[in-house]
């Protein structure tokens, strides 16, 4: 952005108004890519850079250093369709695990839909019994809390795994 504003004579980021903001788009998406590679830049390109500009022009705002109501406008990207297992390849790979504690890693994976490493983060204390529902507390992206029902048969596996089967703390990368 800096060799953009430079070449637009803008110094201050109190000279950043919405047009501006607006060529500045314009320009990511039709200029030649960096480096003299040939080509445009991709969309996804494209979005991470305006993604970081919004975060300036949002701390900006804060100081008071541009208007309350200037905009980033970027592009929407498409989502990309995830190949998912079915119901039989996922009790395949239940059934291909050789103790307890993997086949409720597979499991837990399965049908919360949590990525690995909050899967290994969970402890004790994020198994939530209300009434006859079952829940797990799940800390996702940037820490944020969720509760995800799963069946009660769940609950009974730890159980059913011996403390050699358990991750122990070395074992994650996570944690709390």
């Amino acid at each position: 952005m800096l060799p953009w504003c430079d070449r637009e004579g803008i110094s201050e980021p109190s000279r950043l108004d919405q047009a501006t903001l607006n060529r500045l788009s314009t320009w990511l998406q039709t200029a030649p890519r960096d480096g003299g590679r040939e080509g445009k830049r991709s969309l996804v390109t494209i979005e991470t850079y305006l993604r970081t500009i919004s975060y300036f022009v949002s701390w900006a705002k804060q100081q008071e250093e541009v208007a309350g109501n200037l905009r980033v406008q970027r592009p929407r990207l498409d989502r990309r369709l995830l190949d998912l297992l079915n119901r039989d390849e996922i009790g395949r790979l239940v059934r291909a695990t050789n103790n307890g504690r993997d086949r409720l890693l597979v499991q837990l994976l399965a049908e919360t839909g949590a990525r690995a490493q909050e899967i290994l983060d969970l402890r004790s204390e994020d198994l939530i019994v209300q009434g006859e529902q079952r829940f797990i507390r799940i800390f996702g992206k940037r820490r944020k809390e969720h509760l995800v029902a799963v069946r009660p048969e769940l609950f009974r596996e730890p159980r059913s795994t011996t403390s050699d089967d358990l991750p122990t703390t070395s074992d994650t990368s996570g944690g709390r």
